[in-house]
């Protein structure tokens, strides 16, 4: 499930957006990150990734609460632009990372195992680069990054999930808005 969460903040609100409600990329209140009270959601969070910026802007979240979307960043700007980022099932004993699948335009990088220097502990290290104008897409790396929040799908509110189930961002889908998040999934099985 960190997956989906965590394209959300690097792939989706790199790009400009064509929706109803759209806010500037800089005032998007961000979700908080909540007590995780599941299984599932205790699990997010001990798996959580850590994000390395290689090239490109910081993460900003795409929806709010009150459903206003992101206008994102211009794909125009240099990609050197210095933004800073956002202001604001089974029990397993010892569960271990089997696979990773980064992705990029809508493919994946299938890795299974993994190799030990891409993991730190429980989290896997992805590398998020952009190649301007345009070409944003994930990797994994040896190199230590930044955990961001996790906000899970059904944690988000109404309003936020539907404006992301319908908010345009051209050439870019939401990888885990209802609709295409199982495709994905399948598509990023490792195995």
């Amino acid at each position: 499930m960190t997956l989906p969460v965590f394209l959300l903040v690097t792939i989706v609100t790199f790009v400009a957006v064509e929706a109803a409600t759209t806010i500037p990329h800089k005032t998007v209140q961000p979700f908080l990150q909540p007590e995780p009270v599941t299984i599932s959601e205790k699990t997010g969070v001990k798996f959580k990734p850590q994000l390395r910026i290689d090239s490109g802007c910081r993460p900003y979240p795409a929806v709010n609460a009150a459903s206003e979307v992101s206008g994102g960043v211009s794909t125009y700007q240099e990609e050197s632009t210095g933004s800073a980022s956002s202001p604001e099932g089974t029990h397993n004993r010892n569960p271990k990372i089997l696979g990773v699948s980064p992705s990029g335009h809508g493919s994946h990088s299938r890795i299974a195992p993994p190799s030990p220097d891409i993991i730190d502990g429980t989290s896997v290290k992805v590398n998020y680069e952009a190649h301007w104008p345009k070409n944003h897409e994930l990797s994994m790396t040896n190199k230590g990054g930044e955990t961001q929040d996790l906000i899970m799908w059904d944690q988000m509110t109404y309003e936020a999930r539907d404006a992301l189930n319908w908010a345009s961002f051209r050439n870019a889908n939401v990888p885990f808005k209802e609709g295409t998040f199982i495709n994905n999934l399948k598509s990023a099985w490792p195995w």
